[in-house]
């Protein structure tokens, strides 16, 4: 039974402790937390303080009765562009991340590539990077999951395949607003759902990858009918951001997230 987790994102503007109680009071048993510099984990934190850290963030989960589905890591540096000296703290951070991870009880890690341009050098730069990143998890039993956005190299699915071919144990963050906010069809991605680790849903936009679930782009009963199909088994986190468009377009993420948790669970899916 695929189970439904909800991003702590949907407080993002807040602290940690109103994220899990605002996805405690929505009925969530899973939650997908931030672990990210302007967000709720800070990877820096992790470099510096990595079991003081994990296990603040275990206690306060437990606390609200939460378990974590997969942790949603940003590193300090970008990955694609970064000097080989900044790579080495972001491998640092990596396993910060692991040790939080092992903390709270998961096995799954979204990475993210940064923004760059699609060009070979940078695909190749990217390949060998997050081989170390996966080898760093791996030594740790961790699996790490890309997550193809917006404005990266591995937006592109012929990218991410490439990605995928040239480093072994790299798994996929299947993120379809993603796709529709830089023009990619969502039909020319499904077969990236072979290699998900770990879904992200919300509705989205050309330009902008969150959207009001009754105005974005993506037909999300099909695409949960896609899910489904491919076998898919882990968990799907809602994923909507106070600050990825809400705040300044006047919605409120809460509403969101019920109305599309409300599809999720109209196709199976649990909480």
């Amino acid at each position: 039974m695929i189970r439904i987790a909800c991003s702590t994102g949907i407080r993002s503007t807040r602290s940690l402790e109103d994220a899990c109680q605002a996805i405690r009071d929505l009925g969530f048993r899973y939650v997908d937390p931030l672990a990210m510099e302007q967000w709720h984990i800070k990877p820096s934190r992790l470099v510096a303080h990595a079991t003081s850290e994990s296990a603040r963030v275990r206690a306060l989960f437990e606390s609200y009765a939460l378990r974590c589905a997969a942790v949603n890591l940003g590193f300090l540096a970008n990955p694609t562009t970064c000097s080989e000296r900044e790579h080495q703290t972001n491998l640092q951070v990596m396993r910060g991340a692991c040790v939080l991870a092992e903390t709270l009880s998961t096995e799954i890690i979204t990475v993210g590539s940064g923004t760059a341009e699609s060009n070979p050098e940078n695909v190749a730069r990217l390949a060998q990077r997050l081989r170390d990143v996966v080898s760093v998890a791996a030594e740790a039993g961790k699996r790490v999951a890309l997550e193809t956005h917006a404005g990266a190299v591995s937006v592109y699915p012929e990218v991410a395949r490439e990605l995928l071919a040239r480093c072994p144990g790299l798994e996929i963050t299947y993120d379809p607003s993603h796709f529709i906010a830089e023009r990619v069809p969502v039909e020319e991605t499904l077969d990236l759902l072979q290699h998900a680790a770990h879904v992200h849903l919300r509705n989205a936009r050309v330009g902008s990858f969150q959207e009001r679930m009754d105005k974005g782009l993506l037909d999300m009963p099909w695409m949960v009918d896609q899910i489904l199909a491919s076998g898919y088994n882990g968990a799907v986190s809602i994923e909507y951001i106070e600050d990825c468009g809400a705040i300044e377009e006047g919605y409120e993420t809460r509403d969101q997230v019920l109305a599309l948790r409300q599809i999720l669970q109209e196709k199976g899916l649990t909480i």
